[in-house]
This record gives structure tokens, sequence and C-alpha cells, in this order.
């Protein structure tokens, strides 16, 4: 099975998508990466907390799934827990 796997394009999604890549690899399936650049990506000039929970890092990848342009997703660990956590308040 081939898989389309879309990550931002941030250093440590890149590396972590590729862990992600290699496990599939392991087990004899192939993988491509899909770099997308996502919303937060683009506010550097803004504080972090101003935008957090908002989905600015991950609803580009959303999209992307929902569009059939990727099969999987991946986030970095540390946006998906805040986005988790986020889940239990609503």
């Amino acid at each position: 099975m081939h898989l389309r796997i879309g990550t931002r394009k941030s250093a440590l999604a890149i590396v972590q998508a590729k862990d992600v890549v290699l496990a599939l690899e392991a087990l004899g399936h192939s993988a491509e990466l899909i770099l997308r650049s996502s919303e937060g990506d683009e506010l550097h000039e803004k504080p972090l907390p101003s935008f957090l929970g908002k989905g600015v890092f991950t609803k580009t990848l959303d999209h992307a799934l929902l569009n059939d342009e990727v099969d999987v997703v991946t986030h970095v660990d540390f946006q998906l827990n805040i986005y988790l956590q986020l889940l239990k308040f609503l």
C-alpha cells in the first residue's frame, strides 16, 4: 500500500513524519511526505499564545485530508496534545 502523508513544513514536523514513513516501510508499505505550510507558520510576527487553539497549525492539513490530497496527516506531538486537551472542555 502507498500512503500520502501530509505534514507541516517545519523541521520538527518533518522529522516526526519521517519516523512514520520509516515505520510504514518496515511493514512493507511505501509512503511519501506531502508538505504544507500552515496559517500558523505564516504568523511569525504574532505571539504564539494569541492564536493557539484556533487550528492555525492543523487546519491546512485537515483540509488536505478532507479534499483527498493526502491519505493521513501527522501533527507535531505537542500541538496534538494541546488540541486533545481543548476537546476535553467542549
